[in-house]
């Protein structure tokens, strides 16, 4: 490029959606899809992938400053190669979804709350900040010669700004649901907007587990903290 003009198309920049570099939004439950790719370089059968979503979308950044497209309904979305068709990643596995996307939200929990083990299902329904950037998946050996090749990919992973700090849900949903009973529970579960759109605990609610999930008691149908439970049946 010389004085602002192309001069060979590979110079072009990127536009539209392919030009999103980061977004913040409320990331919804995922869904594992068949390839949108009918080939493979490497399998005759190309992986599954994983549609990722966020709602209520802000694009924060573009490639360039280019303008921002317009999201359809608030909408982002984007997709991920997770693992051969009924199968599970493995410890081996060496795509962006393990390396990159997976291992970013392990990271983000880990400074948190080092001890909770929690990964990216448990921003589920919390507002993430999520940024395309290259990770390495692999060095692989060249013919011929000792070097070996690195090979890298970029996607979008979980990073952190001020207004995405993790979240404790499960802490937010246990103090929220104190003194409900089960019907009011689940009106407050269906109406909350951080917690509506992860269905562990309306499922949690319907099969009487949500106690056992929250560390809850239920003391004449009525969701009470262990120790308030504890000292009411001391009194008793």
């Amino acid at each position: 490029m010389s004085n602002g003009l192309i001069k060979r198309t590979e110079d072009l920049p990127e536009g539209g959606f392919a030009a999103i570099v980061k977004v913040r939004g409320v990331l919804l439950p995922p869904k594992r899809v068949p390839s949108r790719y009918k080939e493979s370089l490497y399998k005759t059968i190309p992986d599954d992938q994983l549609e990722i979503t966020v709602e209520d979308a802000e694009i924060l950044e573009m490639l360039g400053n280019q303008p921002a497209p317009e999201l359809r309904d608030g909408k982002f979305t984007f997709w991920l190669n997770y693992a051969p068709p009924v199968q599970s990643p493995t410890k081996q596995t060496r795509n962006f979804f393990t390396r990159g996307f997976a291992s970013s939200a392990q990271a983000l929990w880990d400074k948190r709350e080092p001890e909770a083990k929690k990964g990216w299902l448990d921003f589920v329904g919390q507002v993430v900040c999520l940024e395309k950037k290259p990770v390495l998946l692999m060095t692989v050996p060249q013919e011929n010669t000792e070097e070996r090749k690195e090979v890298w990919q970029t996607n979008f992973i979980f990073v952190e700004d001020s207004d995405t700090a993790p979240v404790d849900i499960d802490a937010y949903v246990r103090e929220s649901l104190i003194g409900k009973n089960k019907a009011t529970a689940l009106r407050w579960l269906v109406m909350d907007a951080k917690v509506r759109r992860n269905p562990k605990y309306k499922e949690a609610l319907n099969n009487d587990t949500l106690a056992e999930l929250l560390e809850l008691e239920v003391h004449d149908g009525i969701f009470s903290a262990k120790e308030t439970a504890e000292s009411a049946g001391k009194v008793a």
